[in-house]
């Protein structure tokens, strides 16, 4: 950083600043919430902004007027002393620029970047599931399209149906306070883990199943649908094992992950025992169980993981 830069930093962290910023032109405040991983209290973040000496910026702040941030609203440029708050000063600035409908500079550029080099928070559910379907139907779509004229169960069917699915989960966990990360679609050695979920609980794969009027029947180490044994318990705990290991390489700590299955369209469900070690749900109470559950990750904690799970890299090889 130049001599420059660092006379900028002294200024925008002086014990004046804060109050001289808002002198100095139209005060756009929005508040957002920060969880202070040190302290049990909340710590209040400020977007505001502010001009002077040419320049005109969007300064992120405490509530006692320390800067932790800021983007120069003429060339885009940014600046976040603490990297572990990007989510959420990204959060506070898409705030400011929603309500005062102005885009920043160097925006198209940075969505250009996200596609270039990945970002799988942008993922959206069923990806794979309807990209099955698409191609059933592409390969016979006179056949697939009298089958859903009379209702035949066919497999462009099933990914179709799957598709709905983490749609409706994708929902349920939208739902989910904002101390929570989600991401969906995640291609891990030939499958996909529907959707992975950080919060305060921990982190949790999230396998959803979706079977109208189905008959669940959940044990000890099977379940049943409709009477038929199918691999969900083997399934889900290889995908919560598999990325526990890739995110622990990733992150450089052990990462311990729940696996979940979310059951969508069950006519009933009922248990004979509950499998160990992994929760079998109704997708209704999926958000309730997530949010009961006590808390055994910080929130600096579930930042960086989120972090480290967004990354392609980190799900490449296995």
């Amino acid at each position: 950083m130049t001599d420059a830069h660092e006379s900028d930093a002294e200024k925008t962290n002086s014990p004046g600043a804060a109050h001289s910023r808002r002198a100095e032109g139209k005060d756009h405040t929005l508040k957002i919430w920060r969880p202070n991983a040190d302290l049990s209290v909340v710590e209040q973040l400020e977007a505001h902004a502010g001009s002077g000496h040419g320049r005109r910026r969007l300064y992120v702040t405490t509530s006692d007027g320390r800067t932790v941030g800021w983007v120069d609203l003429l060339t885009g440029q940014t600046q976040l002393d603490d990297p572990l708050l990007l989510e959420r000063f990204e959060a506070s600035v898409a705030q400011w620029q929603a309500r005062n409908g102005q885009p920043l500079p160097g925006q198209r550029k940075k969505a250009e970047r996200t596609r270039e080099f990945g970002d799988l928070a942008g993922n959206l559910p069923g990806v794979a599931a309807r990209a099955h379907s698409r191609r059933l139907r592409a390969q016979a779509p006179l056949r697939s399209f009298l089958s859903r004229l009379v209702g035949v169960r066919t497999q462009e069917r099933a990914w179709r149906v799957q598709a709905d699915g983490e749609d409706i989960v994708w929902h349920d966990l939208a739902r989910l306070d904002t101390r929570w990360r989600v991401l969906h679609a995640i291609r891990v050695g030939g499958v996909d883990i529907d959707h992975l979920v950080i919060g305060p609980s921990g982190v949790h794969t999230v396998d959803t199943r979706h079977h109208p009027g189905g008959r669940i029947s959940v044990a000890r180490h099977h379940v049943r649908v409709n009477s038929r044994a199918v691999g969900w318990i083997h399934e889900s705990r290889r995908d919560a094992e598999r990325a526990g290991l890739l995110l622990s390489a990733a992150s450089g700590s052990t990462v311990a992950v729940q696996p979940i299955i979310a059951v969508v369209g069950a006519r009933r469900m009922t248990f004979q025992e509950h499998p160990k070690g992994i929760l079998v749900v109704p997708h209704r109470e999926l958000r309730l169980h997530l949010e009961s559950e006590p808390p055994v990750l910080s929130a600096r904690t579930v930042d960086l993981l989120h972090s480290v799970a967004r990354r392609p890299q980190t799900w490449i090889g296995h």
